[in-house]
């Protein structure tokens, strides 16, 4: 019933779920990511990674591993 329109009560619980999730509540609806602006700094390594190759991204990803396990 959600998917067909015939029913929003999820409407009030889509914080809630979202929260939940660790998405928005826009994702939930659109399936689209907006930044909530907080860290201006990981919305940019977000916005960039995003637009780097998959293979980039594994790159990347690893190099980050590799920062965050340093003593």
């Amino acid at each position: 019933n959600w998917k067909s329109g015939k029913s929003s009560s999820y409407l009030r619980h889509l914080d809630e779920i979202a929260t939940f999730l660790g998405v928005t509540p826009n994702y939930l609806i659109s399936g689209s990511v907006q930044f909530d602006g907080k860290d201006p700094i990981e919305d940019e390594v977000v916005k960039i990674f995003r637009s780097l190759s998959k293979h980039n991204q594994r790159l990347v990803l690893s190099i980050i591993k590799a920062i965050a396990i340093e003593p």
